[in-house]
């Protein structure tokens, strides 16, 4: 019988953890999160230092050792594919290391895989092989194994934080153009409600369809609205017809009428709000000429 070979404390993990009410040691927290654009991932690991106390009887026997394990709930060895051991800077196989009577203290350092899933770990410390007599007051034969010291670790996967300000710049800019584009954009460029326009007389025909758009602009010039503009300010219409040198704008006047914008060295319009279903005369200055108006 190997009397000289007992440990009197196995492993004391340093103050810095803490014990909840059902004895498991609380290493702490374990935080990631993955590369993004030009900032690399990043991973806080946790570190403690795991004090081995053999007895004096143990210290001077070199055949003594203790082969220990991390395994989950139901006793199987936690997979090195969610959660990584170092010791002393390098990677532990299986996550199982073994300690002679002559060790002191190691330094374990323990670090999730990125594809583990976020959340409470609880584990357990395990003697699965060993030339030992005893540990503290139980007993030991040979092929004994046992569960030593409960733990827990948390893993928190966040985001990156460039790509957390990236979202938040997002998330504002899509807020404050729905603000613009549902309560403010109504008010400040309201949409014509009348359903369409035809002025006509000699040599002109004009019959647009104007219900929803902001302006109507009628020009000798082709012209074409950008998307941005369409989508921030309301649509408009260009009307392209030679006889205006100078541009005519319309907009939105009454409930369901429009208001004329006109150059005032070329055209007039003997009423420059028209009402639905009204008339106007528009009068080309120069030329005298006359043409109809008529709102829808």
């Amino acid at each position: 019988m190997k009397i000289n070979a007992a440990i009197i404390a196995l492993v004391a993990i340093m103050a810095c953890s803490c014990k909840d009410k059902n004895n498991t040691t609380d290493l702490g927290t374990v935080e990631y999160y993955p590369s993004f654009l030009w900032v690399d991932d990043s991973v806080s690991p946790i570190k403690k230092t795991v004090n081995f106390d053999f007895s004096p009887d143990a210290k001077n026997d070199k055949q003594c050792f203790a082969e220990l394990q991390f395994v989950d709930n139901d006793g199987e060895p936690i997979s090195t594919d969610v959660m990584q051991v170092f010791i002393d800077g390098k990677q532990i196989d299986d996550n199982k290391f073994m300690v002679a009577s002559g060790v002191v203290a190691k330094e374990l350092e323990f670090v999730f895989t990125p594809e583990a899933e976020s959340g409470k770990y609880q584990f357990y410390m395990k003697l699965v092989n060993h030339n030992l007599d005893r540990i503290d007051d139980t007993m030991l034969s040979s092929g004994d194994t046992a569960e030593v010291l409960q733990l827990t670790l948390k893993y928190d996967k966040s985001m990156n934080p460039l790509a957390k300000v990236l979202m938040w710049i997002v998330i504002v800019a899509l807020a404050l153009i729905v603000i613009w584009i549902v309560m403010i954009k109504p008010v400040k460029y309201p949409a014509i409600k009348a359903k369409s326009l035809m002025i006509t007389g000699d040599g002109m025909y004009i019959n647009e369809r104007i219900k929803g758009c902001r302006m109507v602009v009628i020009s000798c010039r082709k012209r074409r609205q950008g998307v941005l503009s369409r989508i921030f300010t309301g649509k408009i219409i260009y009307v392209e017809n030679n006889k205006f040198t100078a541009d005519i704008r319309i907009e939105k006047a009454s409930k369901k009428g429009v208001r004329f914008y006109l150059p005032k060295t070329s055209w007039g319009i003997d009423t420059p709000v028209v009402n639905q279903y009204g008339n106007a005369k528009l009068i080309n200055i120069i030329t005298n000429e006359q043409y109809d108006v008529q709102v829808f």
